[in-house]
């Protein structure tokens, strides 16, 4: 690949990452260079994501919900 278009030395975090569009992305990420850090909720399912590509998982929840539920 291309320097222009590299990501030595860069980390990627993308959520949505266990399946479909978001592991896809983190995949193709993966495959530029970029150390990978990926979310989604179900842990179970990230981890194997995680195992699949090479990334590092981190499971919390991003949501607005999450944020109202978090103490004040």
């Amino acid at each position: 690949m291309s320097k222009m278009f590299s990501l030595e030395n860069r980390v990627a975090l993308v959520t949505g990452a266990s399946r479909g569009l978001g592991l896809a992305m983190a995949k193709a990420l993966k495959e530029t260079g970029a150390p990978v850090i990926i979310n989604a909720r179900d842990a179970a399912a990230l981890a194997k994501a995680a195992k699949t590509i090479g990334a590092q998982p981190l499971a919390f929840e991003v949501t607005a919900a999450a944020r109202s539920r978090t103490p004040q």
